[in-house]
């Protein structure tokens, strides 16, 4: 669905203690400022915009359930729309994204993906910075073939950008890098097909598992290795530099 917000959540309690987020706080979407329901699903790279934000008086709230026939074979299923909180954002003027996942804070700034944003719905990456309250698009997929649908994101320390496809590919789903020059680098790419069954893994079937997606990339805290699993069959990997260059 195109029902995504942006948002944030204050605390009462903003200790960071165990427990501290459980006692309360104030739900907020993110407003272009002075911009009334702004569309941001079809961004162009290098657009930036002042934000604000609008509270979400009730998070708890549900929205009016229509009616939704029951699919043969799944669970019966109860709301296909907009959110409560996303509800509320929109009657208070919130922005509007396509399909907001991941999201990464690296000095200052958080960054998050729009999966499926863009001219040809491939995606688009955001950057926001809380202290100049500013929202800059730094990266929109003009093609599949740059980029097919990014999810996860990760920074390493030195600042490379990396974007897990979400859309699964018959020729392997990938790990697409971001360069400086905002351009577009395929950096891994899934190539797992296990031909007979594996000693001592009795679950994973033999198969063709390049179409499934990488996920949950991060980097230790030193920044020399960067941990990647593929969903399914269920892989890490650990891949070392050169990440400076």
């Amino acid at each position: 669905s195109s029902n995504s917000g942006f948002y944030r959540y204050r605390p009462y309690d903003a200790s960071g203690t165990i427990g501290s987020l459980a006692n309360g706080g104030v739900l907020e979407m993110l407003k272009v400022k002075d911009v009334e329901l702004a569309d941001l699903r079809n961004p162009v790279a290098g657009d930036c915009h002042w934000v604000e934000w609008v509270r979400i008086d009730d998070p708890d709230q549900l929205p009016a359930t229509p009616d939704v026939p029951i699919i043969p074979g799944l669970p019966p299923i109860t709301f296909t729309g907009p959110s409560g909180p996303y509800a509320q954002g929109r009657a208070a003027g919130g922005a509007q994204f396509a399909r907001l996942e991941g999201a990464w804070y690296h000095r200052g700034l958080i960054y998050f993906v729009d999966t499926s944003a863009g001219p040809v719905g491939s995606g688009a990456v955001w950057a926001y910075d809380p202290r100049q309250r500013s929202l800059t698009s730094i990266f929109v997929a003009q093609d599949p073939e740059a980029i097919d649908n990014p999810d996860n994101v990760t920074l390493s320390p030195f600042g490379l950008i990396l974007l897990c496809e979400d859309n699964g590919r018959a020729q392997g789903a990938r790990v697409i890098g971001l360069d400086a020059d905002g351009d577009s680098f395929e950096f891994a790419r899934n190539n797992v097909v296990i031909e007979s069954a594996l000693p001592d893994r009795p679950l994973i079937p033999p198969g063709d598992y390049r179409s499934f997606e990488f996920c949950g990339a991060c980097f230790d805290p030193s920044g020399s290795v960067l941990f990647v699993n593929i969903q399914t069959p269920g892989i890490t990997f650990a891949i070392q530099g050169p990440w400076k260059r």
